[in-house]
């Protein structure tokens, strides 16, 4: 085979993979990958924002991805969470790695991790007993 072959076979097939990478993932060839780097780098400078303006005492937490407003309130030995969807309703939770919540705790001198499952009382109330101490929690 001449070199003008393989140059061509190597071309032509370079372009189905290329084209077929664009219609399975709905990405544009002709688009430049800008529009995505700044979507993140919004979500990053929005994280920022929440974490600088977030006050660690405050019990009522909000994430900022979730239509769902939690709101969180401790007692000595327990935590309950009150749930609502944005027509002040109970939300459909769907079961994630066999549980309907998931909760993380860290230590304020990020020793200790817990990775806990709050019960459900009813429709939009959930309660964990806190195996831990209070004071030495920063983040849920």
């Amino acid at each position: 085979m001449k070199i003008r072959t393989w140059v061509i076979s190597g071309l032509v097939y370079l372009t189905v993979v290329i084209v077929g990478y664009a219609v399975i993932t709905g990405n544009s060839i002709l688009e430049g990958g800008d529009h995505e780097e700044h979507h993140a780098h919004d979500t990053t400078q929005e994280e920022e924002e929440l974490m600088n303006n977030h006050d660690h005492h405050d019990h009522h937490h909000h994430s900022m991805h979730s239509e769902v407003e939690v709101n969180v309130d401790q007692n000595e030995d327990s935590l309950t969470f009150t749930l609502e969807d944005p027509n002040g309703e109970p939300p459909e939770l769907a079961v994630n790695h066999e549980k309907e919540m998931h909760l993380i705790a860290v230590s304020n001198d990020l020793k200790a991790y817990h990775h806990l499952h709050p019960e459900r009382l009813a429709e939009g109330y959930m309660r964990l007993n806190t195996p831990f101490s209070q004071e030495r929690i920063i983040s849920l």
